[in-house]
């Protein structure tokens, strides 16, 4: 789209818009609306993400399988500061 000689791409006026609906669902429905829609998509991304553990594990073969592919360094949360020789 082209507005004013400038080259406008979908990716901009996608997120104008939803920004604009986001402002406009915020004001009309107030804090109450905001904190309903934000625990239903709490909700949906913590069961999409244990949906999507769970299957990515059984097409990779199981928690042994991820462990060998990786590393056990990929699994400590704090690594050393100097590397291992």
């Amino acid at each position: 789209m082209t507005i004013g000689g400038h080259v406008i791409d979908s990716f901009w006026i996608g997120s104008v818009i939803v920004i604009a609906l986001t402002g406009l669902y915020t004001v009309v429905g107030g804090m109450r609306a905001v904190a309903y829609t934000d625990a239903v998509q709490v909700a949906i991304l913590i069961g999409g993400s244990a949906l999507l553990t769970v299957y990515g594990l059984h097409i990779l073969g199981g928690w042994s399988a991820l462990r060998t592919i990786c590393g056990s360094d990929m699994f400590n949360l704090w690594k050393p500061l100097m590397p291992r020789e």
